[in-house]
């Protein structure tokens, strides 16, 4: 049975400042047989005939509402009538599913963040150097922090694409990888990774495997592949990512058509 080590450290916004550097691992344990068509990590349900093409070739469709294949590493992309504060006009990538062994239950849960939410924030700016070494003078110092979600507390996480920093356990097969804080500084700070190679999030978004099931049978989300630089792109403004992933599977993705957002 396996396990998924997912690293955190503890951000205090408010103070704009980390008050301490606590790393600590939650972990997911990834049932040993399969429940529903979400509760899974490798999918028990046949997903070949809802990887439908669309006119972008690197959005594989997976699925819409109580149809949409679910499991780490697909993004979900919220119907154009969610209203819920967080999730309206928001794409949600999905990076851990399994047993939250932090809970006295154990509860299966599934965890998301997402994409096209960014803070005016930066790490550099969030960072007590005193506290967490090198990363004002770092050139990870103005990545942008993300407004993952609305659940974790002050939970702050780093998803990447190099293999070879944290745990090296791909989400699914996004080519989106989590954790290694230290190594990642260390590798920017030589130059053998680039700082966009790596975007923080602070907070997630978490439901229970009933909470998403509901979610999904109540509304049309669409499940989706997408290619890493989708997910880790820092370029998304708000609904950014939405529009686009929208767009794209209904035939156009061009930025300038993109459905304008009615709140704006």
């Amino acid at each position: 049975m396996s396990t998924l080590h997912r690293w955190t450290a503890s951000l205090a916004l408010l103070a704009i400042s980390l008050g301490q550097q606590t790393i600590s691992i939650q972990s997911f344990t990834a049932p040993s047989s399969c429940g529903s068509a979400h509760h899974h990590q490798n999918g028990c349900r046949s997903a070949s005939a809802l990887y439908l093409s669309t006119t972008n070739p690197n959005v594989r469709f997976l699925g819409k509402g109580s149809h949409a294949v679910v499991r780490p590493g697909t993004v979900m992309v919220a119907p154009q009538d969610e209203f819920h504060h967080f999730y309206r006009q928001a794409a949600i990538f999905i990076y851990a599913m399994g047993e939250d062994e932090d809970t006295d239950e154990g509860r299966y849960m599934i965890r998301g963040a997402i994409l096209d939410h960014p803070t005016p924030f930066t790490l550099g700016e969030m960072a007590d150097s005193s506290l967490l070494e090198g990363i004002k003078d770092n050139p990870m110092a103005e990545n942008l922090i993300h407004r993952g979600g609305d659940k974790g507390g002050d939970n702050v996480f780093m998803l990447h694409n190099q293999p070879e920093i944290g745990d090296g356990d791909m989400i699914g097969t996004s080519g989106v990888f989590q954790g290694g804080l230290q190594e990642a500084l260390e590798a920017c700070k030589q130059g053998k990774a680039k700082p966009e190679d790596f975007k923080f999030f602070f907070n997630f978004c978490q439901w229970t495997e009933e909470e998403l099931e509901s979610m999904l049978d109540d509304d049309p989300w669409i499940a989706v592949e997408v290619p890493a630089d989708y997910v880790l792109s820092a370029e998304w403004d708000r609904s950014d990512c939405w529009k686009q992933l929208r767009n794209a599977l209904r035939g156009d993705a061009d930025d300038d058509d993109a459905e304008e957002d009615p709140y704006e």
